[in-house]
């Protein structure tokens, strides 16, 4: 009898003991999954930041483009010269059959 108490005791012990470890290895765990997360997060941050700026540069080198067209035709215009993306062809015609002289 006093032996299978003291396998009960011991039982007992063991279950404690391992539920501590467990405790132990959740904490562990948890701690490493926080710290992963925060790295992905900085991650993905960085990624999407980047993704951002080349839109940006994108839009900008886009707009640049436009800028030089507009000065063009400006340049072009103050030379009398009218460029087809200012007004085509047909509206050109158009506009000069309604002036009447």
């Amino acid at each position: 009898m006093s032996s299978l108490i003291m396998n009960y005791i011991n039982s007992l012990y063991s279950l404690k003991v391992n539920e501590t470890r467990l405790k132990e290895n959740i904490n562990t765990f948890k701690d490493f999954t926080e710290k992963l997360f925060k790295a992905m997060n900085g991650i993905i941050t960085e990624d999407v930041v980047t993704d951002h700026i080349n839109i940006y540069i994108q839009l900008i080198s886009e707009l640049s483009e436009e800028v030089d067209d507009i000065t063009a035709y400006i340049f072009f215009a103050l030379r009398n010269i009218i460029q087809p993306k200012i007004i085509s062809p047909r509206e050109l015609r158009d506009e000069l059959l309604k002036v009447k002289l």
